[in-house]
């Protein structure tokens, strides 16, 4: 168990798929899967190219299940739809990757807020314009209103937001 570092985990049905841990804190892990074949089909089918996925499907060899729910929520055709051909709907305004970035940012607020309790003997009204006022100074600056949310977000939210963003538990 290295911190910071992604370790793989073996296992799945579907061939060699990987669960990587990453461990971040003692109280926060994060998962992901990797499949040697899959993930980069999955990563070509959201930047349109079919024929990898296609390739693959059309090979017969079992799907890991977490591509199978990937795959569910990116063809899920609205209720409204009519017509005979599915298409991909991959969200182009957030991205895994922004949307890590964003939610590691406010992690990192928080910290800096924990920091500045500290020293300013658990005022949070002094530690927010302490805060304030050192991140205005890096170019960085951000509203009481933000750092209040950046407060009360715990890791388990993050973990949280994270999976609602990749469609892993329903809004």
């Amino acid at each position: 168990m290295k911190k910071g570092k992604w370790e793989a985990v073996p296992g799945g049905l579907a061939g060699p798929t990987y669960l990587k841990r990453k461990f971040v804190d003692d109280n926060l892990t994060l998962e992901r899967w990797h499949h040697p074949q899959w993930s980069p089909a999955l990563k070509a089918l959201s930047n349109g190219n079919t024929k990898s996925i296609g390739k693959l499907l059309r090979a017969g060899s079992p799907v890991p299940e977490d591509v199978a729910k990937t795959l569910g929520i990116m063809l899920a055709p609205t209720p409204a739809y009519k017509g005979t051909r599915l298409q991909a709907q991959v969200p182009k305004k957030w991205t895994t990757k922004q949307r890590a970035q964003v939610l590691g940012e406010r992690r990192l607020v928080r910290k800096e807020l924990e920091a500045a309790l500290k020293v300013a003997n658990g005022k949070l009204e002094s530690a927010i314009a302490d805060v304030s006022v050192k991140r205005e100074k890096q170019g960085k600056p951000h509203s009481r209103r933000y750092l209040m949310q950046c407060w009360k977000l715990s890791d388990a939210e993050i973990v949280f937001q994270i999976e609602r963003f990749l469609g892993m538990t329903p809004p």
